[in-house]
């Protein structure tokens, strides 16, 4: 699957939309709804909390051994 996500608005919806197709994509949240516990996958997660319009996306990969995180 190609992804170009330079082309996304920077929303919730249209970032899940472009990612629900890959097993281990787990969600998109605001700094303040990240889970307590991390499941192997990714995620995506906007710097600001959920009261705010949102300002920086960043992507977060996680496995049983590391977390890597795409700014």
């Amino acid at each position: 699957m190609h992804l170009n996500l330079l082309y996304l608005h920077n929303s919730t919806y249209q970032i899940e939309k472009a990612l629900k197709g890959y097993p281990q994509f787990r969600g998109v949240y605001s700094l303040d709804k990240v889970p307590d516990y991390l499941l192997d996958g990714g995620y995506v997660i906007n710097t600001q909390t959920v009261n705010l319009p949102g300002e920086h996306w960043i992507a977060v990969h996680v496995t049983s051994d590391i977390i890597r995180v795409f700014d």
